[in-house]
């Protein structure tokens, strides 16, 4: 005779079972799309350096504009006011 704990059992590994299917699926699923993504930014990365790089190849370098960082406590944003 099967008692009840044995069914509970039963049903719990049925439950654990069930739950990583489904995570399963849903991680191949999101695993596919990564690809996708990875693809699409491998095909704009090597379309844009090469035309970048040609275009840019006799061009002097820019020097970036210098941030201020040494502002006075005053004249520094504080909490986006």
């Amino acid at each position: 005779m099967t008692s009840t704990i044995e069914y509970l059992a039963l049903g719990a590994v049925a439950v654990v079972l069930l739950v990583s299917i489904v995570q399963s699926v849903q991680l191949s699923g999101l695993n596919e799309k990564v690809g996708q993504q990875n693809t699409l930014m491998v095909s704009l990365v090597s379309s844009g350096s090469t035309g970048g790089i040609a275009s840019q190849a006799g061009a002097p370098a820019q020097n970036p504009v210098p941030t201020q960082t040494n502002q006075a406590p005053s004249q520094q944003m504080v909490g986006g006011c």
